[in-house]
């Protein structure tokens, strides 16, 4: 009689052990292999697979016993010697992986896997030279690879080698666009060569929705954003920096920048006056503090502020603004104008590129009547600083007043060119 309710017996393939590796079911796919191997213990396939299932389940050593017998009856099986220097290298045993690497690259030169590897252990071993030489070999014989292309991006980077890192980054950044490391990496790497622009903010939304939801990449898209003008953006930005880290300094002073220049003034000094209960003596928190009161109008304020700010440590900022609200506060006393320009000659002591100073030195030299020697000064801010649309404005009155009125008329020429183009280089 037949048995039509008979359960038949699934055969043991090895396509059922990778469905269980692919489900994650490590466990019974391990088990399949095992009862595989009985009876084809050198099969590389079987012995791959089962080696990855239980690396997997983090039982790296059964993984070296079952290597280690088939490389005695295979000594020259070069796969099981590679994938057994992996697990060597997660178990945190580099010498032996660094010996099964060795070893099948004495055999074959062909395999990236371990000209990887190796890269691996000499950057743990802060041989990043020899890393890079190494992670080079594997990228030659494997242009996608990826965990090399991440491995070679991270330590050019490390170097401060961004020019160099980056198109490695974003080749990894590509070939593993979830994967949030890579995707971190490539954010830093824009960011360190400057590329301050929307695709930066983009691959910062990337890495943020892959659950890098911190306040270093808020802060980073706020600032971004903020020197887009998309201000409503920056200003949620740094609040969400400001959220995930109340302390974040940067995020606190930028944002208090940004809504002092909205005159938002309120808002700014309770965030400038976390900043100064952290630390009374922060010169730029000073400074910021300072340029809020004199738009409040406490201008004694403010100088008592910016005085302290270049008592306590040489601040570039502070001695440019404490020299700008002296000349503003005092247009008809010379000895505020006098002291007005010392201030600027300190600050361009500390940067001889700092236009801004420049042409506020010019100021109080037109103030105090010595023209030419203000012409000079915003001159040298135009020639560092092309589109400085104030500088031009200053010296067009200063050469209209002694007369040159055709080089008054050139600069407004200028003037009405740069404000098609929107030139943001306002007074400061």
């Amino acid at each position: 009689m037949f048995n039509w309710f008979k359960k038949k017996t699934e055969p043991i393939t090895l396509e059922i052990a990778q469905k269980y590796y692919k489900n994650g079911d490590f466990a019974k796919s391990y088990e399949t292999l095992r009862q595989l191997l009985t009876n084809d213990s050198g099969n590389t396939d079987y012995l791959h697979l089962a080696g990855w299932s239980l690396r997997m389940l983090g039982r790296h050593e059964e993984v070296i016993d079952l290597y280690l017998r088939v490389i005695e009856e295979y000594p020259d099986n070069l796969a099981i010697r590679g994938i057994r220097g992996e697990t060597y290298y997660e178990m945190g045993v580099l010498s032996a992986a660094e010996a099964d690497f060795l070893y099948v690259l004495s055999k074959d030169t062909s395999i990236p896997q371990c000209w990887y590897g190796l890269a691996l252990i000499a950057s743990d071993n802060n041989q990043l030279d020899k890393a890079i030489d190494l992670v080079s070999n594997c990228l030659l014989l494997a242009p996608n690879h990826e965990g090399a292309l991440f491995l070679h991006g991270r330590i050019l980077y490390s170097l401060g080698r961004y020019q160099e890192a980056y198109p490695h980054c974003m080749k990894a950044a590509e070939v593993l666009p979830e994967n949030l490391s890579c995707v971190n990496l490539f954010a830093d790497c824009r960011l360190a060569l400057g590329l301050l622009d929307l695709s930066t903010v983009a691959i910062l939304d990337q890495a943020i929705a892959l659950g890098a939801y911190t306040a270093v990449n808020w802060y980073n898209k706020g600032y971004i954003l903020h020197l887009l003008g998309d201000i409503q953006g920056a200003y949620s930005s740094y609040s969400t920096s400001i959220e995930l880290d109340t302390d974040f300094y940067h995020a606190r002073f930028q944002r208090a920048q940004l809504l002092r220049d909205g005159n938002y003034i309120e808002p700014a000094l309770q965030d400038i006056e976390y900043l100064l209960r952290t630390n009374p003596n922060d010169t730029h928190a000073l400074v910021q503090r300072a340029l809020c009161l004199n738009k409040k109008g406490n201008v004694a304020a403010a100088i008592a502020d910016l005085r302290s700010a270049v008592a306590t440590e040489p601040n570039i900022h502070a001695y440019n603004n404490l020299g700008l609200i002296l000349s503003e506060m005092y247009l008809n006393e010379a000895k505020f104008q006098y002291e007005a320009i010392h201030l600027y000659n300190k600050a361009l002591e500390m940067d001889a590129s700092f236009a801004y100073a420049y042409c506020n030195r010019g100021v109080a030299y037109d103030r105090l009547g010595e023209v030419q020697e203000a012409i000079k000064n915003y001159t040298t801010a135009i020639d560092l600083l092309p589109s400085y649309i104030t500088a031009y404005q200053n010296r067009s009155a200063a050469y209209r007043s002694i007369g040159a009125v055709k080089a008054a008329q050139a600069d407004l020429e200028t003037i009405a060119r740069l404000d098609k183009i929107s030139s943001p280089y306002r007074p400061t």
